[in-house]
């Protein structure tokens, strides 16, 4: 592998945000389905665990239904994750307004860390009154903070003017943004070992646009801080260049020494290209080794470009997760919880082990299988990624009962342990 030499100037990351923070033993009930190729995309919306959701219920099912998702995935009460979502929402058009209104004062808002209900508002000199009794009368938990040095605007322009410098001054890695609780902007900036000589001279740039009431914090990492052509697990593999169908799912992105890559199901076609889940752009990838029978059902792809150690769990990028750690196939026992997500299926689901190192015979004989308790999957969805919160868990293999090919079933499935999966094939699973 190439040496590289990175120099990150890190300026502290910034958001105003404003999302939530973060049985007994029983024969086969049928076949299990391998996830072949299948083009059937379901776009109706996820429920909760265990249920399905059919867009009739209250107006506020969808929330019930969100909470619920967050209060399984967090640990926290329903309750408490419902109020903090009510309170976001009951937020969200004051801060709007405020902000619409106030362009040079309003300093930008934040929820509190957790899932409790306040939020804060940050505001360059004294409130008006009228806010203040704005806030009297909505009767939400808001707290105001006059000591704001600078306005959103400022912050967000400021952030404009540092990128536009340092990409005219030839800095082709970086990644600007306005942090509103530190009035600072973030900066990080890459320097491969080419352009390593400039590094000083981009720092030089971003600090001659420094204000008295914006600063810019520096810190040098050894990775690059963006990159546009990156691959994630969650996405869809497809065996056609315009990625027109969907033969399997990535779930999980590995490396072998310094050759990085993609895990998928081995019974998925040798031929695979990686669709972008945003651009929908498509790369070819190179089938380094699979495997079906006594281990598991895995393969393992190679991709030219930068694999992050992330990966989707549901189909917006707001579902885009950073892996943390991965579980060990010794770990998994029988009534754990974990979650699902496939590319055919378009849906997160999750339920728990039914049993643990099933041998089951559907294209071929594999063992070393998890069974899971009914979610929701279709043809296409093999490979994709089994997880518990940011823990990598397992790779999709495929769907007992007798649902089609291409149909979304709500059935039994199995997958692979990833950390079974990556001892076999000799690769890292990515992790943060």
């Amino acid at each position: 592998m190439r040496d590289r030499f990175w120099v990150l100037v890190a300026l502290v990351v910034a958001a105003v945000v404003l999302a939530p923070m973060s049985a007994g033993a029983g024969g086969p009930d049928g076949p299990l389905h391998s996830g072949t190729a299948g083009d059937h995309l379901d776009t109706s919306p996820s429920g909760p665990l265990g249920s399905t959701s059919d867009g009739n219920g209250p107006p506020d099912s969808a929330l019930v239904e969100m909470a619920n998702q967050l209060a399984a995935e967090f640990g926290v009460g329903a309750d408490a994750a419902l109020a903090r979502l009510r309170h976001q929402e009951a937020v969200a058009p004051l801060i709007a307004k405020w902000r619409r209104q106030h362009p040079e004062a309003f300093g930008g808002a934040y929820h509190a860390d957790g899932f409790a209900t306040r939020t804060t508002v940050r505001w360059v000199g004294q409130v008006p009154a009228s806010i203040v009794a704005e806030i009297e009368q909505s009767g939400l938990a808001i707290g105001l903070d006059a000591t704001a040095t600078a306005s959103q605007a400022a912050l967000v322009g400021m952030t404009r003017a540092i990128a536009q410098a340092l990409h005219d001054a030839g800095s082709t890695d970086f990644a600007v943004a306005p942090n509103i609780r530190t009035q600072r902007i973030d900066v990080i900036l890459g320097v491969t070992d080419e352009t390593s000589a400039n590094a000083s001279e981009f720092e030089r740039t971003i600090r001659e646009l420094e204000t008295s009431t914006i600063g810019v914090g520096v810190s040098r990492v050894t990775e690059g801080p963006f990159t546009p052509d990156t691959a994630q697990g969650g996405t869809v593999g497809s065996t056609k260049s315009d990625g027109s169908d969907i033969e399997c799912t990535f779930s999980f992105g590995v490396r072998s020494g310094s050759t990085y890559g993609l895990l998928a199901a081995g019974h998925c076609a040798n031929t695979l290209y990686y669709v972008d889940p945003v651009s929908a752009s498509t790369t070819a990838l190179t089938l380094r080794d699979e495997y079906a029978g006594y281990y598991g059902d895995f393969a393992w792809y190679s991709y030219s470009g930068t694999v992050q150690p992330k990966f989707y769990a549901g189909s917006g990028t707001s579902n885009l997760r950073t892996v943390t750690s991965v579980k060990s196939a010794s770990a998994i026992a029988i009534g754990d919880y974990y979650c699902k997500f496939g590319r055919a299926s378009n849906r997160p689901d999750c339920n728990n082990v039914k049993y643990t190192d099933v041998c089951h015979n559907g294209d071929s004989l594999v063992c070393s299988q998890v069974r899971m308790r009914s979610v929701y999957g279709a043809g296409g969805d093999s490979g994709g990624p089994w997880y518990s919160g940011t823990q990598a868990v397992g790779i999709n293999t495929g769907r007992y009962g007798s649902g089609g090919v291409s149909s979304t079933t709500n059935s039994e499935h199995a997958f692979t342990p990833v950390s079974l999966a990556a001892d076999e094939l000799g690769v890292q699973v990515l992790t943060r």
